[in-house]
């Protein structure tokens, strides 16, 4: 049986045996192999330095103090974990030329960018200045009211771990207000 497993060991146990002459240790063997990879006097061996992903499969054997070497348990087949390295969410949207009254924004400075990892629940944020370089802008097309230009934004966020992000955007005017928060948007890192 396996207990244990994670992306580099395995840790395998197994029953004591029996014999007429005192049993005295175990060898053990991996993937097919003729020959052993360890032996032990105890009912358990922690394999380590694995390859995350990777099946292996193990038998035992019982050693008596007469050397005798028993036959082969079943296979024992079992799969590391695998290491998922953590991911940035690849964020855009396009900017407001509006307030929420519909009234002409002042500029845009920046933007500040919330996510966390439950909706509505945002426990991390980033500000974000157009002349730092964090976000990249790109006129798409042109408000003529506001006599603003309308940029479609990108924002790539450290690495996140595994699981569904929920993010809002908000933006900076000129006079350093903040708007109210974009729709919701989720993503799925794995």
């Amino acid at each position: 049986r396996a207990s244990n497993v994670s992306s580099d060991q395995i840790s395998i146990a197994w029953n004591a045996s029996s014999d007429n002459v005192a049993v005295t240790g175990y060898r053990l063997y991996k993937n097919g192999s003729a020959t052993h990879f360890a032996s032990t006097a105890s009912l358990s061996f922690n394999d380590t330095g694995l390859v995350s992903g990777q099946t292996y499969q193990y038998r035992v054997t019982a050693v008596d103090e007469a050397g005798n070497e028993s036959v082969m348990s079943s296979v024992l087949t079992i799969t590391t974990l695998v290491v998922v390295d953590p991911q940035p969410a690849n964020l855009s949207w396009t900017s407001p030329t509006r307030n929420s009254d519909d009234s002409c924004l002042s500029g845009i400075e920046g933007y500040r960018v919330s996510f966390g990892s439950a909706s509505g629940i945002y426990t991390q944020t980033v500000d974000l200045s157009l002349s730092g370089g964090e976000v990249l802008c790109t006129q798409s097309d042109f408000d003529a009211v506001c006599n603003e230009p309308i940029m479609s934004c990108s924002y790539s966020t450290t690495p996140l771990s595994a699981g569904t992000w929920y993010f809002v955007v908000q933006a900076q005017d000129q006079s350093g207000v903040y708007s109210m928060y974009s729709n919701e948007a989720s993503k799925i890192i794995e």
